[in-house]
């Protein structure tokens, strides 16, 4: 991806491209991109607490608001113009989404604000409420980040770049091989044959038939949570042994192996 114009790296045309798909990202409506709507609202309403905060003059406020508020905007919509200006500023992008986190601190000081307003100026009842609220998001939240669906999404055009390295570092430009595989189409279009692991656990036999086709069997096996009991007992059907294997992700990793018996 490039741009024509070097003028065009920074623009104000890829502000107003950018801004309401990042404003998405922001608003949390999407926790899959990383942030939290409730720390959103929580965000804006620190956002009018300090500003408001800084102008009436107010006995129970610190006298440094008003100039952390002023160090807040600087440090947090200054940044924010210049990425939202970047032609490649779309966090919606997986590979650009990690660029944002950088606001995350700033994000969450008007935050942390809004919670220590509310703690401190409530009732003792609503202080017990408001941390079992915490509890609540940190234990709704969780999920979303352990999936790490961003990171993921990613995994897949490496898996194939990664698979097909192999394959021709094993067997050059043969193409008298079954791939096995959980996305098959993947591997015909590299003018292999290939099959789902749940079409052939249930027409082995026709398989096996046609045998005489192929050189070689290749099972590819993901181990992730999407890892079944069928991919193990295939793998002890076919006596196949370990080929190769490489690391996807931090707990995802893939093996192949070829079938001696096929």
């Amino acid at each position: 991806v490039g741009v024509s114009n070097l003028f065009h790296t920074f623009s104000v045309s890829n502000m107003a491209s950018n801004y309401p798909k990042n404003l998405f990202v922001l608003s949390g409506l999407d926790p899959n991109f990383g942030f939290s709507i409730i720390v959103a609202m929580l965000f804006v309403s620190g956002i009018y607490f300090m500003l408001r905060d800084s102008i009436v003059k107010n006995a129970t406020v610190k006298s440094g608001t008003k100039r952390f508020f002023g160090l807040m905007v600087v440090g947090y919509f200054l940044p924010v113009l210049i990425l939202f200006s970047f032609y490649l500023g779309d966090m919606t992008i997986a590979t650009q989404n990690r660029f944002v986190l950088f606001l995350l601190p700033l994000l969450i000081w008007p935050t942390v604000y809004t919670l220590s307003r509310l703690y401190f100026f409530s009732g003792h009842a609503f202080k017990y409420e408001i941390s079992v609220f915490l509890v609540f998001h940190f234990i709704y939240f969780l999920p979303y980040g352990g999936e790490q669906y961003l990171a993921n999404s990613l995994l897949l055009p490496y898996e194939y770049e990664k698979t097909i390295c192999v394959l021709k570092n094993n067997y050059g430009n043969n193409k008298r091989i079954l791939v096995i595989a959980d996305n098959p189409s993947l591997y015909l279009i590299q003018k292999y044959s290939a099959v789902s692991i749940q079409y052939i656990n249930a027409h082995m036999a026709e398989v096996k038939k046609m045998s005489a086709q192929y050189d070689h069997l290749v099972i590819l096996d993901r181990h992730d949570a999407g890892r079944t009991a069928s991919h193990i007992s295939l793998i002890k059907k076919l006596d196949a042994t370990a080929l190769k294997t490489f690391k996807l992700g931090p707990n995802t990793r893939m093996t192949l192996y070829e079938s001696a018996d096929f």
